[in-house]
C-alpha cells in the first residue's frame, strides 16, 4: 500500500525550483495538517519516518533516492525533466510542484500499469488518492489566499549556491576565460543570496504588521 510521500518540486529550476526550495516549507506545513489514512498520524510524520528508514530493494519507480538538506527533515527533491510539468517549468518558468504517494510499483510503464492494478493492489479504496487531493487542494488554497506568497527565497538562494559549488567541484578550478565566466556565475549567486536576505527581512516585517 502506498504510504511513503515523496515530493519533488522546484521553481524556475535553476531558474526556480528546481525551485525546489522556495516552496518546500509550504508542502511540509500542509503535510503536518493532513492525516495519513492508515495510521491516523500526520502525513508529515509518516513521510519523515519512512524517509529515515534504510531502503531495501528498488520499488520499480524510476526516481532517485531523495536526501534532506537538514538531517531529520523530510526530503524534497528537484523536478528534473521528462514529465508533464516541463512546458510550464522549463519553458515558461512557472513554479511547479510534483508530488505523490510511493510504494511497491513494479508495473510502472508496463502493460499492467492500469486502473485494474490500482483498484486491486495499489490503493483499493482510493484513500491515498483522496489524501493527496487534500494536500494539493490545501497547498493551492494557501497560495491563492495568501496576501504575501509564503515563498522561502533564502532557501532558494542556498540551493542555487549549493548547485554552483557542486558544478565548481566537478570542473576542478577552471582557468583563463573559463575562470572569468565562472566568477560571473559565482558573483550572481552571491547577489541572489544578498537579495534573498533583504527580501526575507522585508517579508518578515510585513507579516509582523499583519
Amino acid at each position: 500500500m502506498p504510504q511513503q510521500c515523496i515530493t519533488n518540486f522546484e521553481e524556475l529550476e535553476k531558474n526556480l525550483l528546481r525551485l525546489s526550495a522556495i516552496k518546500k516549507e509550504i508542502v511540509r506545513d500542509v503535510a503536518r495538517e493532513v492525516k495519513d489514512p492508515q495510521s491516523g498520524r500526520s502525513v508529515y510524520e509518516m513521510w519523515r519516518e519512512h524517509s529515515s528508514q534504510k531502503k531495501g530493494a528498488p520499488n520499480g519507480i524510476a526516481r532517485p533516492e531523495l536526501k534532506a538538506e537538514t538531517p531529520g527533515e523530510t526530503p524534497v527533491g528537484a523536478l528534473g525533466a521528462g514529465s508533464d510539468f516541463c512546458p510550464f517549468f522549463d519553458f515558461a518558468g512557472i513554479p511547479s510542484l510534483d508530488m505523490g504517494f510511493n510504494g511497491d510499483y513494479g508495473v510502472y510503464h508496463s502493460l499492467y500499469d492500469d486502473f485494474y492494478w490500482m483498484k486491486q493492489f495499489g490503493d483499493p479504496t482510493f484513500v491515498y488518492h483522496a489524501t493527496l487531493a487534500r494536500i494539493l487542494g490545501t497547498v493551492a488554497l494557501r497560495l491563492d489566499e495568501a496576501d504575501v506568497l509564503p515563498f522561502d527565497y533564502s532557501a532558494y538562494a542556498s540551493e542555487i549556491t549549493r548547485m554552483i559549488n557542486d558544478v565548481n567541484a566537478r570542473v576542478h578550478e577552471p582557468k583563463g576565460a573559463e575562470a572569468s565566466d565562472w566568477k560571473a556565475v559565482s558573483d550572481a549567486g552571491d547577489q541572489l543570496t544578498a537579495s534573498a536576505s533583504r527580501a526575507a527581512t522585508a517579508l518578515g516585517a510585513i507579516r509582523i504588521l499583519r
